[in-house]
């Protein structure tokens, strides 16, 4: 039997969202050895991940949040607002199967769009091979590319170019009516 969403947090088809906890943390290592490098690095030690928790927990709109695909956790999501007149987060994700986390990564950015007047999503994803899976599940979730930003990011002791995507508010309540009109805001 799958376990249920926490009260107030979505679950639709199998896909739930659980705020993140101190019982998450092995999580955190399976997410770091799943992810390519450049995305982001989840802290591993136990004394680090609580301090994260804590950190996480002071932000306002963080919504930190495990994602759980058919009862099982599948990945990781959080928001980073940088100056809050702008309504702009920046958006983490990291997933065990980036190719099979659409799903739960729509009702994650609905959930973001539900719960705070943003106006807009974005992301930067390094260009590597092993970061493609990623940058496609963005686009399959209504994110769009806004540029490429040269040399942003060092990766593997290199330089890489990031890839900046970025949705709308209006842009995913569009996506949500021709890919799923549940998830309309």
């Amino acid at each position: 039997m799958a376990a249920a969403a926490a009260p107030g947090l979505p679950e639709l088809d199998g896909s739930a969202l659980q705020p993140l906890g101190p019982e998450h943390h092995p999580l955190m290592g399976r997410l770091n050895s799943a992810t390519p490098e450049g995305i982001a690095e989840l802290p591993a030690a136990a004394e680090r991940y609580l301090e994260h928790l804590k950190d996480l927990r002071g932000r306002p709109w963080s919504l930190a949040t495990v994602c759980k695909q058919d009862g099982k956790e599948s990945g990781y999501c959080q928001l980073s607002v940088g100056q809050f007149k702008n309504l702009a987060a920046y958006v983490v994700g990291l997933f065990l199967d980036p190719g099979r986390a659409a799903p739960v990564l729509s009702l994650y950015i609905r959930q973001a769009f539900w719960s705070h007047p943003l106006h807009r999503l974005y992301t930067h994803v390094p260009i590597t091979p092993d970061t493609t899976p990623y940058r496609r599940l963005y686009e399959q979730v209504g994110f769009i590319s806004e540029g490429t930003l040269i040399g942003h990011a060092l990766v593997g002791g290199e330089e890489r170019d990031v890839a900046v995507l970025g949705l709308l508010r209006e842009d995913f309540d569009a996506w949500c009516q021709v890919h799923d009109p549940r998830l309309a805001l």
